[in-house]
């Protein structure tokens, strides 16, 4: 059985707006904690990490978590765009978390959002695709 993560409550930056759909973004974003973890831009290279690598954004809430020992957790892999735009529209999600008090955890998909290879990388489009997506779950 593998270990929980449980991140520290960290502040998610400034979100005022004006536009009524990105407070209430902003709001579901504040319910998240967000952290990149390190991903290789070519999953099939060898030798490894030829190609280099991206930070991928993904986000965790703990907000129903009852019991860490025993908590499942709902893990929503990124549709094709930042999590801003797709985390409000997961409603069954929220709902379930709830209901089986889950932790909920959210990776955006590669090339989407702060997920990012650098802008100096070599034929960087070449590794965006379906099989280097999964690949990243």
């Amino acid at each position: 059985i593998g270990t929980r993560f449980v991140p520290a409550r960290t502040p998610q930056g400034n979100h005022d707006s004006n536009n009524d759909d990105d407070n209430h973004n902003s709001r579901m974003m504040d319910r998240l904690t967000c952290l990149f973890y390190t991903q290789p831009l070519n999953h099939f290279d060898l030798p490894r990490n030829q190609s280099g690598t991206y930070r991928q954004r993904f986000c965790v809430s703990n907000e129903f978590v009852i019991d860490e020992e025993v908590a499942p957790i709902f893990f929503y892999t990124g549709n094709e765009s930042p999590l801003e735009e797709y985390i409000e529209h997961t409603g069954l999600l929220w709902e379930l978390a709830e209901t089986f008090g889950a932790q909920v955890v959210f990776a955006e998909h590669r090339y989407e959002g702060k997920s990012i290879p650098p802008a100096s990388t070599p034929s960087c489009m070449a590794y965006s695709s379906s099989i280097q997506a999964i690949t990243d779950y």
